[in-house]
């Protein structure tokens, strides 16, 4: 019979779970993309951006703002919803959740 010692088996298990085996996960597919605002819905905290074709079909992408999407600028310094505005060129970080993309953080570049 084989003893095994606390520390191999607490060591074995930082492996695995450093590898991935932990299960779960998120099952959503990150995106980003640059593109520009083409319209702003401040009541509602939507944003429509203009991004290339191979992002969405159509070109535009419909981004309804959650509790935790973020806006920041270039050096990162957080932002409020109001600083977008038409025409800014910014970077997105999404979730797509089905056809939808669920911006996490939205970059402002210009």
């Amino acid at each position: 019979m084989t003893s095994f010692s606390k520390f191999s088996i607490v060591l074995a298990f930082l492996v695995f779970l450093g590898c991935g085996g932990g299960g779960g996960g998120d099952s959503a597919e990150k995106l980003a993309y640059n593109g520009t605002i083409s319209e702003v819905k401040s009541g509602d905290q939507i944003v429509t951006v203009q991004v290339p074709d191979s992002v969405a079909s159509g070109g535009s992408v419909e981004l309804t703002f959650t509790d935790t999407t973020e806006v920041v600028n270039k050096m990162f310094a957080s932002q409020p919803f109001d600083s977008l505005a038409v025409d800014q060129e910014i970077r997105v970080n999404a979730k797509k959740d089905g056809d939808k993309h669920v911006p996490t953080q939205l970059t402002i570049l210009n």
